[in-house]
């Protein structure tokens, strides 16, 4: 709906939501039920393809790391979109988030990585309040991607 407030927010931020990734395993991408949508960890997928794979802290720099739950959050809203039928006005408030970082074991600034994602929801959701988050670091990944983000969302 390009005359929605979400959509021309977008625009102004010059963000273009990737397309629905397909889930790599047995789980649904996404749950609607009643006025809430719970959105499946979502990795840092560019065009089908990973683009952040490594740790934080070793392979990846703290730019790098951010980029990629930024990326992440990206694919959760792409998600989101489809969940409300295309409509990202419906979305009330991000309830919480959880960020996982695939960290090396001396990285200890991995809220400031989930402040990718946290920062890239605020900014395309604005007004709406930031959401309750916890950020993880993790011994590995699946696929040993860099970020996965999962969130869970109050809908009108």
């Amino acid at each position: 709906m390009t005359g929605s407030r979400v959509a021309r927010r977008l625009a102004e931020l010059g963000i273009v939501l990737p397309r629905p990734s397909v889930p790599p395993a047995l789980y649904s991408p996404w749950q609607r039920v009643g006025g809430r949508v719970w959105v499946s960890g979502q990795p840092p997928y560019l065009d089908g393809e990973i683009r952040w794979r490594g740790k934080v802290g070793v392979d990846l720099t703290l730019d790098e790391g951010t980029a990629s739950a930024r990326l992440s959050a990206l694919n959760v809203l792409a998600h989101l979109r489809h969940a409300c039928d295309g409509d990202l006005d419906r979305v009330v408030c991000c309830i919480d988030m959880i960020v996982f970082v695939n960290a090396a074991a001396h990285f200890h600034d991995v809220h400031k990585v989930a402040d990718g994602a946290s920062s890239l929801l605020h900014q395309v959701l604005a007004p709406l309040a930031p959401p309750t988050r916890s950020s993880l670091g993790c011994a590995v990944l699946p696929m040993d991607i860099a970020t996965e983000v999962q969130a869970n969302f109050q809908l009108r």
